[in-house]
């Protein structure tokens, strides 16, 4: 009998480690919650209009969840993501920065393989509102909903709003707004969309190191990180040391996208025979400069007491 042997792969070009690593998702628990909000949220579809709120500053994963969830949803449905796919069950859609009415129109017809009507508001509902019974939609999910729900909001955005509403209504749709979280302190102004985003709301938090279940949570997915690469037989450095976890909370304010490009460099920059070490961290670093907070300063050459000064410090101050 022959015996399937796993054979894991091996990378000796930085080029396609580095695809192979930014590739990986790594599922921490916010991440987890989100998902799962967004498909409690997607379950209300066809019963009432129902809406989300996925809030958090740029870097902590919004995009990276709402696509996941998109491509969940179609594989576990049995759905091919093709650009003729003639179901769009849920989609994203970008909001515009001055949006009207017909500005989100036009966005979410091209959203869903259609070419809008030219012609009046009127027109265009109607080919949106056929649209999603053909495409049979579930969920849509707008994306930079700050520019919608932004302080000071115009006419035209008020009426934005409202049109969503009767969009949601009319249609039974579930709906996600997801943006920064100056969206959140706007929406309860509107009541008639403040009720129907009241059933989930995720506000994404970057990692932090103050408490212990804080340090623990980042620890792991730095874990995570670091796994991808020994999983392909590159060595790294424990990341998990108190001197370590406030160097890259440091480098990194604690945002994922941050993290992913630290890594990234790092990895571009190592001679992969060897490990990564934090001389290749240090150099990322000074490439990258990714926290502007800490100007010259770099996490990976101050010495422990020096690191853990500038953490307090930008703890105080309520930058991390």
């Amino acid at each position: 009998m022959n015996k399937l042997i796993n054979i894991k792969p091996s990378f000796s070009d930085h080029r396609e480690l580095r695809k192979h690593f930014r590739s990986k998702v790594i599922p921490h628990p916010m991440f987890k919650e989100a998902l799962e909000a967004m498909r409690d949220t997607q379950d209300m579809y066809g019963e009432v209009g129902t809406g989300m709120l996925l809030l958090g500053l740029p870097g902590l994963g919004k995009t990276t969840i709402i696509e996941k969830h998109i491509r969940d949803f179609l594989s576990e449905s049995g759905f091919a993501v093709t650009d003729i796919l003639t179901e769009r069950p849920v989609f994203k859609v970008e909001m515009p920065a001055n949006p009207t009415i017909k500005g989100v129109l036009d966005k979410i017809i091209r959203a869903m393989g259609q070419e809008p009507f030219s012609g009046t508001q009127t027109v265009m509902e109607a080919q949106l509102n056929t649209i999603i019974k053909e495409q049979k939609v579930q969920m849509i999910i707008f994306d930079e909903c700050q520019h919608l729900l932004r302080e000071q909001a115009q006419v035209k955005t008020r009426n934005v709003i409202n049109f969503i509403k009767l969009l949601m209504d009319i249609n039974k749709l579930a709906v996600v707004m997801a943006g920064t979280p100056d969206a959140a302190a706007t929406i309860v102004k509107h009541e008639e969309l403040d009720q129907r985003f009241t059933y989930q709301q995720v506000n994404l938090k970057p990692f932090s190191v103050n408490q212990q279940e804080d340090r623990e949570t980042f620890s792991a997915y730095l874990n995570a990180n670091r796994r991808i690469l020994l999983d392909v037989e590159v060595k790294i450095i424990d990341l998990t040391s108190d001197h370590m976890l406030a160097r890259m909370i440091l480098a990194t304010m604690g945002r994922p996208r941050l993290i992913n490009r630290l890594f990234d460099r790092a990895i571009q920059l190592a001679d992969l025979s060897k490990t990564i070490n934090m001389p290749d961290f240090e150099q990322a670093y000074a490439k990258t400069q990714l926290n502007k907070e800490l100007g010259k300063f770099n996490p990976f050459s101050a010495p422990p007491n020096k690191v853990f000064d500038k953490v307090e410090a930008l703890q105080r101050k309520g930058a991390l």
